[in-house]
């Protein structure tokens, strides 16, 4: 069936005042949930919110429930359904619904946005959760710097004589190092901006480690993920990771909706919460 022009390909008008308020105002609700939920996990109070634009974004968009759902490669009938038959969707489905929504919105905006950047960049990203969470961000990486080095003395202390499970303590060290130095690296710079934030060199040099920090491990997971979701005893640890790097910024999107979807979607500070007494103080 061909896609008709006013509701597949329609990009809304400066003059058209309601409808672009209305595809502005889901814009802003699809991008501030999926910040949310990119962290790692969602709760009822986030499914709700789903669930309303999901019954819609239809309408407000000018697109069927069942373009969206193909875009989204979430199944035919997922938009038409979530809402109706209150479905709680798995952590990626949820996260490329929205993506979706937020790609459709730019779309039929895209006459009316002109130029302007619709999304910040990633290091804008970064600063500007480092300036809102500094504090919570500092004690959370390092609690993760130490959470890390505790699996690396477990692992030590294992010493497997199977060839292959050497292999696999190996690529975790090899994890669980990205995540003891970066975490590490990541409170001295924060440190540093609690003493003095308004050095706008430090907030860069803090950004720009958080940053680096988050492409280390994407690439590890790029090269290892399909075997650490084997690793079960230790998911709980890498979701806290990944989850805690995603909350501050870093491009974690991948990481975050693969093994959070494997844990059940386990909040990060719970997992942290059982093991912030052994994170050094001061």
């Amino acid at each position: 069936m061909a896609r008709s022009e006013t509701e597949y390909l329609m990009r809304l008008r400066p003059d058209q005042l309601q409808p672009v308020a209305q595809a502005k105002k889901l814009r802003a609700e699809v991008i501030k949930l999926r910040a949310k939920v990119s962290e790692g996990s969602y709760g009822d109070a986030e499914l709700r919110r789903f669930w309303r634009l999901a019954e819609t974004a239809g309408l407000i968009l000018f697109v069927s429930n069942t373009e969206l759902s193909e875009r989204a490669g979430v199944g035919a009938n997922f938009f038409s359904t979530v809402a109706r038959d209150k479905r709680r969707p798995k952590l990626h489905n949820f996260l490329r619904a929205l993506t979706v929504l937020l790609e459709v919105a730019n779309e039929r905006l895209a006459d009316v946005d002109g130029d302007q950047i619709i999304e910040k960049s990633g290091s804008e990203k970064i600063s500007e959760r480092i300036r809102q969470d500094r504090f919570s961000l500092l004690q959370l990486a390092r609690s993760l710097a130490q959470v890390a080095l505790d699996e690396i003395e477990k692992l030590d202390a294992e010493r497997p004589n199977d060839p292959e499970r050497i292999s696999a303590h190996e690529r975790q060290r090899e994890l669980f190092h990205i995540f003891a130095d970066g975490f590490t690296r990541i409170a001295r710079a924060l440190a540093v901006l609690e003493i003095d934030r308004a050095e706008p060199a430090k907030l860069r040099k803090a950004t720009k480690i958080v940053e680096a920090v988050g492409e280390k491990f994407n690439k590890w997971w790029k090269k290892n993920g399909d075997e650490a979701i084997d690793w079960s005893v230790r998911i709980p640890v890498i979701t806290a990771g990944v989850a805690a790097l995603g909350w501050a910024g870093a491009p974690m999107a991948l990481g975050t909706s693969i093994v959070a979807a494997l844990v059940g979607g386990e909040k990060v500070m719970n997992v942290i919460s059982r093991r912030s007494s052994k994170a050094p103080k001061g």
